[in-house]
């Protein structure tokens, strides 16, 4: 082989590389140097452009190369005098780039399975590899003669080349490799080749949850260094008890251990200088004796160590401290030998007391999200337009906190998180899932195991140490790190041990973290977690949250009670309580979800050790492969690209599409966790709320102002916006609760009705930072106002009309000349046989129904001579499974539940039958002799019921079975159809469900109804889709839509678009209105949904580009409810009280066409 086989070797992970450092861009002078502005320093070329590449499917191929150019005396790749011949096979790629996205190899998406043999540290003897090849110009300067020639990400590692001269060898994906090539520089023309190798035994550590990428996807560049200068600098911030005054102490490491002299000065956000000081030589003779860093053979990562050689400290009085509320940034700046190096710097301090998490003396809770960096076109490689646009989303949408899943980010844009004020928990490159999928003949995971082979293997020691060090030295300047993490899904043993006691040893001011602590095998040693900060779970039902903090035997909380695991169970080891538990991934986002937000929350704030945690996760991993003819994207995931093995769409799992279009998720999420809440509800005596400020560090009234709405019936009715005379009363301190007035609410006495408060939260003024502008909507609360009766007036009014009961109180909610008409025209319907035998005609004035005595449902309906079914009415209890479906999917195929209908046993007709009785009181409000006063050509009218002729109904009842192939019957139905005059059907159901089947996706009608009926208005909880467990970014209220945009186009199709607890909803168009109204007797609404496809086209088809809308009909559901949507694609089962499974329960609404 032409090259060191170090990509299979633990003991050479790098070769010519220079010691960790922390991050920085460092000029000739003064100046801001942070994310894209490290372009303006003198001492930064960047080399990231067009590139020469050729990429080659087995480093074998590319070995025989090299040698036939060697044995004909041509130079290789490497060698100067190379020229890359496109008819050889080279083109151009831009670097930052992954090769997978510019027409070479193919994308592949696995989750845990490892895509290549597990035989570590073997991988794939013809590992596919690329040529990269540049050249660049190079000015020498004299007062930085040494240059470092950088690589920010390289997956998954890569041997350089300068000027034909081999510099070294490195790997770890997602961190910082740094060369000196001073040596291997001229002046002027330079060269550098660069061979990539898509496997190494890195690859072993790093099986995250993501497409497989390659290349260089990050940013190459040179850096100019004087002959003698800061090496690597470390800073201390620390705060006193009182907050009033803080001390940064900052220690220098220098180039060849020599000390230069340093200023250190503080600048605050105004540029004025807060303080400044001069570094001190060590004196320690540890630190005289110590080696200089890079004079270490460290081929491993794990020997070089960072020297306090000097140390600069200043005091700060009165400092404004950082926090995600108020990520106040000063500025460093450090001046030596002719360089000065400039970085924002927060000043914090972290604590834990008595198990609670608090920056600066407070408790804190995060609400935070798992990123990873995906984009669909660009793959890994990040740009800063996208990452400030994922983060000005996160902010806008109440995001404080962000797990750099599972990898360090690309390190300018840490900046990004201190200024714009994220609590980071920051990861180490290492993961190493699918260490627990070895075969076994039962199948499944092997978790206990797991930690055999790389976690427990002392062999793995110094690449896990390398990870954990290389992600702490070079971001550990960053006030926004809270939390060291080791990694993800490892398991544990030897090499976290060692991992988390370098890291505790260097940096003790930060929390450590690792989840997979909790999974060791039962035959290990015992294992230490002393250096192991706070526990950490992914997806526990919130019960075992619950059971964590509980009393124990002992009288302290429990702990964690294994739960599928026998690792740490974050009770300290002194045994005097347990660790802060962070849930480091929760509330899985994946498809249509989360449905569980509001039960995390509520846990979250009521244990102060419970942290709070970081969702899976921010966006949908995808790959862009254009467009439809129509214009639908096309986006493609695990499978698409014939790759084995995959993970299908098990990367769909974000709160935002992958072009960062907010899930309904995401609007959830926001207002679970929105800045306060109202508790307790209105006061209508003084027209107050009780407003919890559930920040941490602001009043309430420097982050929102108010402004409510009143809803009556859905309907708007007033609102008022606070002004400044307002907002005194919003001084409501961090954590604290207030009275507050609600100015102008005005609700009349002995109102009836549905009758609601939104209360919005709105940011006062434009934030400083151009985040949000004035009067953004953070959130809001809906208030339910209580009234004698809270049924929906208008719904109320409208049935009791058809029903033929008038009174005076509908003439708020009816106009006179419906009221009229529909007294008028009450000529009892005519039921006769239909033509085939197997159908009832039910004929009216204006209407000609068909009811199917095979199925009891109709198969015809048309009023005033338009149709209203494009095809028979059905009984539905299918819905398209949502991601979070998927492990009850099976038992719904299994009680055949896509394939069940309707039939009916027996029907029955009672035809003018008195409209009291009719529905078993369905619909019915009020009694004979009733009447409403009405005005008629210019007169006030009194009509009475009574007096109205052929006030008669017709009652059809039908015993019915919901059937399927195979199964029993999944449930039988006492139902009665009652048919008004005027058109109106009211259905009654009475549903006996079989307990020995799962829960109900759903259960209700179908209607096809014809496409000219395509504008959509409804009244329930809007506008976002809603569901009964994930419903808080709705209020209720009369919202319009169409089809198309009630369809919500989750990359993967499935259940979507359904809107809960529905007082009515109707679809007009082409001179008719069809309306559904809620007869439940409790007032309680119905779940509605009218979609352009059907559950089944959304079940069988992968991708939303590939759906086929229903040409002649929109697909409408009423349903009594639908199962909640949970988080079930990786967190706990759906929640009981969530799924629709009671074994008794009553469907009753009603069918009202209008001209």
């Amino acid at each position: 082989m032409f090259v060191p086989r170090y990509y299979e070797s633990l003991e050479q992970l790098h070769v010519g590389c220079q010691p960790n450092r922390a991050y920085y861009i460092p000029a000739s002078s003064e100046r801001d140097t942070s994310v894209d502005r490290r372009l303006d320093s003198d001492r930064f070329q960047l080399l990231s452009g067009e590139w020469d590449f050729r990429y080659y499917r087995s480093i074998h191929e590319l070995d025989a190369e090299v040698r036939a150019a060697h044995a004909s005396h041509d130079p290789a790749f490497w060698d100067n005098g190379f020229t890359a011949d496109p008819s050889e096979g080279y083109t151009t790629i831009p670097v930052p780039s992954v090769w997978q996205n510019h027409g070479v190899d193919r994308h592949q998406y696995t989750n845990i399975r490892y895509p290549f043999p597990v035989d570590p540290p073997f991988v794939p003897e013809d590992n596919p590899c690329g040529v990269y090849l540049t050249s660049f110009d190079y000015v020498p300067d004299e007062a930085a003669p040494r240059t470092f020639l950088n690589f920010e990400g390289v997956d998954s590692c890569c041997y350089v080349w300068v000027n034909g001269t081999f510099v070294g060898y490195s790997q770890v994906s997602h961190t910082t490799t740094e060369f000196e090539v001073t040596e291997e520089l001229e002046p002027g023309e330079n060269t550098l080749a660069v061979l990539v190798l898509k496997w190494c035994d890195g690859s072993y550590l790093e099986d995250q949850d993501k497409f497989r990428m390659s290349g260089i996807f990050r940013d190459v560049y040179l850096l100019k260094r004087p002959e003698r200068a800061i090496r690597d600098y470390f800073v201390h911030t620390a705060v006193t008890a009182d907050h009033t005054g803080a001390t940064v102490g900052i220690d220098f490491d220098f180039y060849d251990g020599a000390v230069v002299p340093v200023t250190a000065m503080l600048r605050d956000a105004d540029g004025n200088e807060v303080a400044r000081a001069e570094a001190v030589p060590s004196d320690r003779p540890a630190v005289l004796d110590a080696p200089a860093a890079e004079s270490v053979d460290d081929p491993t990562g794990t020997e070089a160590a960072f020297v306090p050689r000097a140390h600069a400290e200043f005091s700060i009085d009165r400092p404004e401290l950082w926090n995600a509320e108020q990520p106040y940034l000063y500025t460093l700046v450090l001046e030596g030998s002719g360089e000065t190096i400039t970085q924002p710097l927060g000043v914090r301090e972290i604590a834990v007391v008595s198990g609670v998490i608090q920056i600066n003396g407070r408790p804190i809770k995060i609400h935070g999200v798992n990123r990873h960096d995906s984009d669909p076109v660009t793959g890994p490689t990040i740009g800063t337009r996208q990452i400030l646009a994922d983060l000005k989303l996160m902010k806008q949408h109440n995001v404080n906190g962000i797990r750099t899943s599972h990898y360090p980010n690309a390190p300018q844009y840490y900046d990004l998180y201190d200024r714009m004020g994220f609590y980071v928990v920051a990861e180490a490159d290492n993961e190493s899932h699918g260490m627990n999928l070895d075969y076994q003949p039962d199948g499944g995971e092997n978790r206990l195991g797991w930690n055999k082979r790389i976690a427990n293997n002392p062999d793995w020691t110094p690449a896990t140490v390398d990870r954990t060090r290389r992600a702490v030295e070079r971001d550990k300047n960053h006030a926004s790190i809270i939390f060291w993490s080791m990694g993800n899904e490892c398991a544990y043993g030897v090499t976290f041990e060692a991992a988390l006691a370098w890291t505790k040893g260097f940096d003790p001011s930060r929390l450590t973290h690792y989840e997979s602590a909790r999974y060791v095998n039962p035959n290990d040693a015992p294992h230490d977690y002393s250096n192991l900060d706070t526990h950490s779970r992914m997806y526990p039902p919130v019960e075992q949250i619950e059971e964590y903090f509980a009393p124990g035997d002992d009288g302290a909380a429990r702990g964690d009670g294994g739960h599928g695991a026998n690792g740490h169970d974050g009770r300290y080891e002194d045994g005097s309580g347990v660790k802060p538990y962070v849930l480091c991934e929760f509330c899985h986002a994946m498809g249509n979800g989360p449905g569980d937000l509001e039960e995390y929350f509520e846990r979250i704030q009521r244990y102060p050790g419970l942290v709070g945690g970081y969702i899976w996760e921010w966006c949908d991993h995808a790959i862009d492969r254009g467009t439809t003819s129509d214009g639908r994207r096309i986006y493609a995931y695990g499978g698409d690209s014939g790759e084995y093995p995959h993970d299908g769409n098990f990367c769909m799992d974000g709160l935002v599409y992958p072009d960062r279009t907010p899930h309904t998720g995401l609007q959830e999420f926001k207002n679970v966790y929105r800045p306060a809440r109202v508790v307790g509800g209105l006061d209508r005596a003084t027209g107050s709320v009780t407003l919890h400020n559930y920040l941490d560090f602001l009043p309430l009234n420097q982050a929102v102002t108010l402004m409510w709405e009143l809803y009556v019936d859905g309907e708007l009715d007033s609102y008022y916006l606070f002004g400044d005379e307002d907002d005194d009363q919003l001084d409501i301190a961090p954590h604290g609760e207030g009275t507050v007035t609600l100015p102008g609410l005005a609700i009349p006495e002995g109102i009836n009705g549905r009758i609601t408060i939104v209360l919005r939260y709105l940011t006062p003024k434009a934030t400083a930072d151009g985040l949000m502008p004035e009067l953004f909507e953070l959130g809001f609360d809906e208030i339910a106002v209580p009234t004698a009766d809270a049924t929906n007036q208008l719904v109320k009014a409208k049935l009791a009309l058809a029903a033929g009961h008038p009174a005076d109180w509908m003439v708020d909610y009816v106009d006179d000349e419906e009221i009229a008409d529909e007294l008028r025209h009450r000529a009892a319907p005519v039921v006769t046989e239909g033509e085939d035998g197997a159908g009832l005609v039910i004929a009216g004035e204006n209407f000609r129904y068909v009811l199917d005595t095979r199925t009891g449902l109709f198969s015809r309906m048309v009023f005033g001579g338009h149709t209203l079914l494009a095809r028979p009415m059905q009984l539905n209890v299918w819905r398209a499974p949502t991601d979070n479906d998927q492990n009850i999917r099976l038992a719904w195929q299994e009680a055949q539940y896509d394939r069940a209908y309707a039939r009916a046993y027996a029907v029955e007709v009672d035809a003018a039958a008195d409209a009291d009785g009719a529905a078993d009181g369905a619909g019915s409000a009020g009694v004979d002799g009733e009447s409403v006063t009405v005005m008629q050509d210019g007169k006030l009218v009194a009509l009475e019921a009574q007096d109205v002729p052929g006030s008669q109904d017709v009652t059809i009842r039908a015993r019915m079975a919901l059937l399927a192939p195979a199964v029993q019957p999944i449930a039988h139905m006492d139902t009665v159809w009652t048919i008004h005059p005027d058109g109106t059907v009211m259905l009654s159901m009475d549903v006996t469900r079989d307990p020995v089947f799962p829960f109900l996706p759903r259960f209700g009608l179908r209607l096809f109804v014809p496409k000219e009926l395509s504008r959509v208005r409804y009244c329930g909880l809007g506008p976002n889709e809603s569901y009964v467990d994930k419903h808080r970014s709705s209020w209720h209220g009369v919202f319009e839509a169409t089809p198309v945009t009630l369809f919500e186009p989750y990359i993967k199709p499935q259940e979507n678009g359904n809107h809960h607890d529905c007082d009515w909803a109707s679809l007009q168009g082409d001179g008719v209105t069809f309306a559904a109204y809620t007869a439940r007797d409790d007032g309680r609404g119905f779940d509605f949904q009218a979609l352009p496809y059907t559950a089944e086209e959304m079940t069988v088809k992968r991708h939303a580009s590939e759906l086929e809308a229903e040409t002649d009909s929109t697909v409408v559901c009423l349903d009594y409810r639908q199962s909640g949507v949970g988080s079930n694609s990786c967190g706990p089962e759906l929640r009981k009280e969530y799924r629709l499974d009671a074994e008794r329960f009553t469907f009753r609404i009603a069918l009202k066409p209008e001209d």
